[in-house]
This record gives C-alpha cells, structure tokens and sequence, in this order.
C-alpha cells in the first residue's frame, strides 16, 4: 500500500483551503472559516478548531459548526505526520465531532464526505495494515455522499482518490479515477454553496488531474 500512502499525503494540504463564503452565528461563522484559508499550523488549526467548538457547544442543533471543529481538526493532523500518536489524537477528535454533525444532520451529504476523508487520512497513517480493512468503509462513505448527492464535487473527487490509490497499487489503469478527477472539476464549477456550506476541494482535484498527466 505504499503508493496508496504516497498519493493521500502528497497533496493533502491543499485541501484545507478555499472552503466557503457567505449578526451573530453567521458572523462568527464565517469570520473562523475565513481563517482557514490562512492557517498553516496545527496550533492554528487547533484555536480555530477551539471557536468552532464553542459555537457548536452552542448551537448544538445545527451541523455546520460540528462539521468545521471536524474538519479543522483534520487539517491539524495533517502537520503531524512525524507523529502518529499526535495525529491519531487529532483524527480522533475529528472523528468524534463528525458524528454530533451526523446527529444534526443525518441525511446531509457533506458529513458523509467528512467521514471518508477522516478515515482515509487514518488509512494513510498505516496503509501497511490498514488498507485492506479500511478502504471498503472509505469508499463506502464517499459511495453513500455520491449517491445522496450525484452533484457533490468533493465527494467525486476524493472517491476518484482512492480509486487512484487501488489502481496503483494494483498495477491496474489510473483512467477511470482521472477520469472521475476531471468530472469533479464540472462539478466544483457549477456549484453554487449556500452561505456558510463547504466549497473546499478543487484544488485536490487539480493537483490530482496533474499527477494523472505524469
């Protein structure tokens, strides 16, 4: 599974960028989202998490904050790959605030694309053992998103991910998921957000499209 854990940490970066645009909950909302774009450290990533987490604590009927403390937690992972027992602790926290965003929100699609990235990441932690029991469940996720909305780019391309992944390591053709990487990008240019909802993505799904090009 090395190249599996190559190709989900090369580029995992870029997607902590570009995520939304849109008195009080909005505003507070938007102002940590807003930081996003320009945090690149975990201790960043961690007071960021930190405000989502009081405002879902808060608001604890919507999923929106739940989703961000979620997916800024992610993102702090990300910075610690030379320590996976840091990183572990983080996906946890990630995973744990994902699924209060499922209990607000059981039919939204977004939390199931949350769900998929967190576990992909903790896949790309121990590919070695991971990969043959996980990556039926990431798919599965991402699978689920992509059925509750056909239309959801973020879904596609990180299902195209790990598609890219398995054809690696197989030694199989990488056309299908660079195929499904150049639809998501249809995708992420018709959609239309609504105020405060993910946007994050695209440039996962560029970065991809240039790697399939190599």
């Amino acid at each position: 599974m090395k190249n599996v854990s190559i190709l989900l940490i090369a580029l995992v970066l870029t997607g902590c960028s570009a995520l939304a645009t849109g008195g009080g909950y909005e505003k507070s909302m938007q102002t940590n989202i807003d930081k996003i774009d320009t945090a690149h450290t975990a201790d960043s990533f961690l007071d960021i998490a930190n405000s989502f987490e009081r405002i879902a604590n808060a608001e604890s009927e919507k999923w929106l904050p739940a989703y961000y403390a979620s997916y800024t937690h992610l993102c702090r992972s990300f910075f610690m790959k030379g320590d996976k027992s840091a990183a572990e602790a983080a996906l946890d926290q990630a995973s744990s605030w994902a699924n209060k965003a499922k209990a607000a929100a059981p039919g939204e699609d977004e939390v199931y694309v949350l769900l998929g990235y967190i576990d992909m990441i903790r896949l790309s932690l121990d590919p070695a053992s991971r990969g043959q029991s996980m990556t039926p469940k990431v798919m599965q996720q991402f699978g689920q998103a992509m059925q509750m909305d056909p239309q959801n780019p973020r879904a596609m391309a990180l299902m195209a991910r790990m598609k890219m992944g398995t054809a690696q390591f197989f030694g199989q053709s990488t056309a299908e998921p660079c195929g499904m990487a150049q639809a998501s990008l249809k995708l992420f240019a018709a959609e239309e957000p609504a105020p405060l909802h993910p946007r994050w993505g695209k440039e996962l799904a560029e970065e991809m499209i240039e790697a399939c090009g190599k």
